[in-house]
């Protein structure tokens, strides 16, 4: 089966990174995001991702990972594969570059921004992009 490693990094103060169990796939919807082994989803507020006991600064993805951004109509479009990605201030930053942004969520509305596209889309999935054996 398919897996996504997904990393958490709290604040820099504590620099403490959580590895969670590998899954299919992850999904951030709005503000929050969910996935399989989360007891709660995360919500992002004030630069972070919060659940009701802990903070995260960064998510991190460390497997190769496509990105799907999807609107309400069901229309998507996919981008990657990337070996690996970060979201780090309400942006989605492929590579090792973290000047490069593929996208942002816009805090109005919470929405996602793909860079040179006009569309706005409600959500973003992140899927296993590793060749099958």
């Amino acid at each position: 089966m398919p897996m996504v490693v997904v990393l958490l990094d709290e604040p820099a103060q504590t620099s403490k990174t959580e590895q969670l169990e590998p899954v299919a796939s992850l999904r951030i919807q709005g503000r929050s995001l969910e996935m399989t082994g989360l007891k709660c989803p995360l919500v992002y507020e004030r630069g972070a991702w919060r659940s009701p006991t802990r903070s995260y600064s960064v998510i991190s993805i460390e497997t190769p990972v496509h990105v799907h951004f999807e609107d309400r109509q069901g229309h998507s479009k996919r981008f990657g594969p990337f070996e690996r990605l970060r979201v780090v201030d309400g942006a989605i930053r492929p590579g090792n570059n973290p000047q490069h942004v593929l996208a942002w969520l816009e805090q109005e509305h919470w929405v996602w921004h793909i860079h040179g596209d006009p569309v706005r889309w409600q959500s973003v999935v992140f899927t296993d992009a590793k060749p099958p054996p």
